[in-house]
């Protein structure tokens, strides 16, 4: 019974520290409005997959960083111009994936061809890509084992650290999910021109996103 509780802890708060808007969850949306929801969930498989790294390591000892270490500095300045390129993307190519309305057939013309997408292999490496770039994640697992522990809210003993481990990409998945059926109940409801605004505001979240990302690192370092 106290496995289970430690299970359901770990997917509760996986899935509650991945609602607020981030990096993934506006990949996992911008793809699945663009393509469609296989698009989205590949894309948070990958992420998982990176945030099952960042929690194992400091879940079960393999060597706990020091967030003033120099390798946060790296994963900062690594992101923000990721994060940049990808806003400048997402509205430079905000009309990728949106097929232009059906007009009347005029004999002899083609239909257009549909946008390409890539591989779902792509996808997946794209999303782990995406996480795992992100030093937040790993500063987030890092303090939130230390407090759950000392407040004894995480046991220390195998069993008990992977049934937590387990439930955390379960919970991560569900929320992804559910950014993918609200892409889907989107798409239905919007015409192509409100999908190209809406790339165009999905891209100002990435940039405004890594500018929070530098303001931090900038305030990490008593330069503001």
């Amino acid at each position: 019974m106290n496995l289970l509780l430690t299970f359901l802890e770990g997917l509760a708060v996986s899935f509650i520290v991945s609602i607020p808007i981030g990096a993934v969850n506006m990949a996992v949306f911008q793809a699945t409005l663009n393509h469609n929801r296989w698009a989205g969930y590949a894309i948070g498989l990958g992420a998982i997959l990176a945030e099952m790294i960042y929690c194992g390591i400091p879940l079960f000892g393999l060597g706990l960083m020091n967030e003033n270490a120099g390798f946060f500095d790296i994963m900062y300045l690594l992101f923000i111009p990721i994060l940049v390129f990808l806003g400048v993307f997402s509205i430079v190519n905000r009309k990728k994936g949106i097929q232009p309305q059906e007009t009347a057939t005029v004999p002899g013309t083609k239909k257009p061809r549909p946008p390409g997408r890539k591989s779902y292999f792509a996808y997946i490496i794209y999303g782990f890509l995406l996480c795992i770039s992100n030093p937040m994640t790993l500063v987030f697992w890092s303090q939130a084992t230390i407090t759950m522990q000392k407040m004894e809210f995480l046991g220390q003993e195998l069993p008990t650290l992977v049934a937590f481990f387990i439930g955390v990409p379960i919970g991560t998945w569900l929320l992804y999910a559910t950014f993918v059926l609200m892409a889907l109940k989107t798409r239905k409801k919007i015409n192509p021109r409100w999908r190209e605004r809406l790339n165009v505001m999905i891209g100002v979240i990435f940039i405004v996103l890594a500018f929070y990302l530098l303001f931090t690192y900038l305030g990490r370092h008593d330069y503001i």
